[in-house]
């Protein structure tokens, strides 16, 4: 089957870039022909990639690579537009014209999803697909409704929560949008009941189309993970220090930003955007693994996008009440994002029982 994944941004990253990597490696396991249209910024490094394009806004493209022996999906790497690149959250280290969507102007807007339609429609038009999956209910769906309608190519939509919290939920404009997505979807297909829910919440009136859509978890590549015991944990720790992790944020950078807060500067949690490379473990992140007990702790891992909407905060925040019950107790928080200062002046307030410094910053 000849299968298109619509994904707007980069396939680099985690959360939905991520999902639309693995997804499009796994149907290309199956023995389906995988076309992943996106807006990479390094083609050459996405391994899952057996063969990429470069279009450009013409509709003309460049072979970039065609890597022989490997079951992999065909990359088709769309061209931005010129003046604006459109995200939920700008909390990421990008570059260009970056703005959030509730940010654009109406003008702005319709312009770049014109122009998305448009360079979309192109390309399938060179590699038409059976079928194609528009991520996020918006604005994918949207512009997989105009530019597979003179096609006659079906969509479905999968959402994730990003575009639900960051952009329909702060702007009404964008509820329009996502409705035409959905109503002229062949199907919506969820991650969870809860995500479910949370549509049906915000377009009562598809709640039958909504209640009748499958629910597909993202699931786990048993390839890379598999539980492991608790006396293996210290040999896994091991094999992350023979990678020689590192060359993210510094201990002197850690420590400026907790004297900054305890001293009462919370504008210090907005200093750090471009100060260290965000995709990087921090260059100490060695020492803080060796301070867990691995043996003998009980662990809640979080892993993710450091955001306000991920609810990160709420976790920090039980922390003491379920320290005091639960001596063991460790919470390892492992992502990237602008809230993760926020996150650590949070916790550093908490240490020193700074109450007050506590509910100003969350």
């Amino acid at each position: 089957m000849r299968i298109g994944l619509f994904h707007s941004w980069e396939l680099s990253g985690s959360g939905s870039n991520e999902y639309v990597r693995y997804l499009g490696r796994a149907l290309a396991g199956l023995g389906h022909d995988v076309q992943v249209f996106c807006r990479e910024p390094a083609p050459e490094k996405i391994r899952e990639a057996s063969r990429a394009f470069a279009w450009d806004e013409e509709g003309a493209k460049e072979e970039l690579f065609h890597r022989e022996g490997i079951q992999g999906f065909t990359l088709h790497v769309l061209p931005h537009h010129p003046d604006v690149r459109p995200v939920y959250v700008t909390d990421k280290q990008r570059t260009g014209p970056v703005k959030a969507f509730t940010d654009l102007p109406d003008r702005e807007l319709q312009e770049w999803l014109d122009f998305s339609a448009r360079v979309l429609g192109l390309a399938l038009e060179a590699f038409p697909v059976d079928i194609l999956q528009a991520n996020h209910l918006v604005p994918q769906p949207w512009i997989a409704a105009r530019a597979c309608g003179p096609l006659k190519i079906p969509y479905f939509v999968y959402p994730h929560g990003s575009s639900i919290e960051y952009t329909l939920r702060r702007d009404e404009r964008y509820l329009p949008l996502a409705r035409e997505g959905l109503e002229k979807a062949r199907k919506l297909v969820v991650g969870s009941r809860e995500v479910r829910d949370r549509i049906a919440r915000l377009f009562p009136d598809l709640s039958e189309k909504i209640r009748r859509a499958p629910i597909l978890g993202v699931g786990v590549d048993t390839n890379l993970f598999a539980p492991i015991s608790r006396k293996d944990r210290p040999k896994a720790i091991e094999e992350i220090r023979n990678l020689s992790p590192g060359g993210g944020k510094t201990r002197e950078q850690e420590e400026e930003l907790r004297d900054r807060i305890l001293a009462g500067d919370l504008e210090a949690t907005g200093s750090y955007r471009n100060a260290y490379d965000h995709r990087l473990p921090d260059v100490h992140v060695l020492e803080k693994l060796d301070s867990i007990p691995w043996d003998r702790a009980r662990i809640l891992f979080f892993v993710g996008a450091l955001t306000s909407g991920k609810g990160v905060q709420s976790l920090i925040g039980a922390m003491p009440t379920l320290l005091s019950r639960e001596p063991e107790a460790h919470l390892l928080i492992v992502g990237s994002g602008a809230y993760r200062e926020v996150l650590e002046a949070f916790l550093f307030v908490l240490a020193e029982k700074k109450e007050d410094l506590a509910r100003t910053l969350i």
